[in-house]
């Protein structure tokens, strides 16, 4: 099932005098059949308001959502064949898991609603797949966070949904639990090959789990694009800060025979090349594993911080007094003594919140 959002917007009035409050604001965007779609962002990006919409719980303005080239506007949330999975679970204490998977099947008018047999069967080939076999009697209490996760996601999948939407499912679960249910999500997503869409403020979750992101920011799409493409050309800082840890260097950039000379206010000039950028103010933003120390190339200092993920922790002074942490490969840590400066050719050039080029 592909999902295309055109153009939606939703406001809700003010209070005491106070403006109206734009919650979406004129947001598009396809999902495409198949695909496993992330609305990242921080904390009022909009993020659940547009999953809420998509799912027929909330009204919007204007815009449309389409299923399939369908306009779901006229359809209410049973009919959509949606499943949602929220963060709290909302597991039904007073039902067995078997009862809370089959609820809604249970609800469905009479005319649509499976046999007992036909419900029962659906029950127990879910619990198999979501790993919990022989657990239908159980209470919801009885159960840990990760598995009353795999109980509501189950509840979502028995109803047959041609998409199922995802709200910080993963929220309330411990680090390890937390790496270990999104990993199942995703391989239960390509084996039954749905369409899911998954809200998160966690970039590195949505760059774990999802094949293409949707990054918005107060009410709007600001880009989309899978992780690779989004963190080569982010259109903005904000993006680039977001999707991870960023270094940033203000300066002035001045254009020669093709290379953008940048000349950092606390460090050493360096050259990138670039076409159809004027001189003036710039930053160049970088991932601390993408910058390098150079021996006798500058005046700061560095100490060693240990190690994260293979790679040596590297925090660097400037004479400035400046100092910022440098991801280093196992091999390029130079002598204790040495004074260094920077090689940051693989940098992001940005001007008045845009990018102004990207490094080859």
């Amino acid at each position: 099932m592909s999902v295309q959002i055109d153009s939606l917007t939703r406001r809700i009035s003010g209070r005491s005098g106070k403006p109206d409050q734009l919650l979406l604001d004129s947001v598009s965007f396809t999902v495409e059949d198949g695909s496993f779609a992330a609305l990242v962002g921080p904390s009022g990006a909009g993020k659940t308001t547009l999953l809420r919409a998509i799912a027929g719980l909330d009204p919007y303005q204007s815009g449309h959502i389409l299923a399939d080239g369908q306009a779901m506007e006229n359809l209410n949330p049973r009919e959509r064949r949606i499943g949602f999975v929220f963060q709290s679970y909302a597991l039904f204490r007073h039902m067995t898991v078997a009862r809370n998977i089959s609820f809604g099947l249970d609800i469905l008018p009479a005319s649509q609603r499976p046999s007992s047999d036909e419900i029962k069967r659906r029950v127990e080939e879910l619990l198999e797949l979501i790993g919990l076999p022989n657990m239908g009697g159980a209470w919801p209490h009885q159960l840990s966070g990760g598995q009353r996760q795999r109980v509501a996601l189950a509840r979502a999948l028995a109803i047959q949904p041609r998409l199922l939407l995802l709200d910080e499912p993963f929220g309330a679960l411990d680090p390890v639990v937390r790496r270990r249910v999104r990993s199942w999500v995703r391989d239960l997503h390509e084996r039954l090959g749905l369409t899911t869409i998954l809200v998160t403020h966690d970039q590195d979750e949505a760059l774990a789990v999802a094949d293409f992101l949707v990054v918005m920011q107060n009410g709007k799409v600001v880009q989309t694009g899978d992780g690779t493409s989004l963190d080569a050309h982010p259109r903005t800082p904000f993006i680039l800060e977001f999707l991870g840890e960023t270094l940033t260097f203000p300066g002035h950039c001045t254009i020669q025979d093709g290379q953008a000379v940048f000349v950092p206010d606390d460090a050493n000039a360096m050259s990138f090349p670039v076409s159809n950028i004027s001189p003036g103010p710039a930053e160049a933003m970088l991932r601390p594993h993408e910058m390098l120390l150079v021996e006798e190339k500058g005046t700061a200092t560095w100490r060693s911080l240990g190690n994260r993920n293979g790679l040596s922790r590297i925090e660097a002074r400037t004479t400035e007094g400046r100092h910022f942490e440098v991801l280093l490969p196992p091999g390029h840590t130079p002598p204790a003594d040495a004074r260094v400066g920077f090689d940051v050719s693989k940098a992001r050039l940005f001007r008045n919140g845009h990018l102004l080029n990207v490094a080859e």
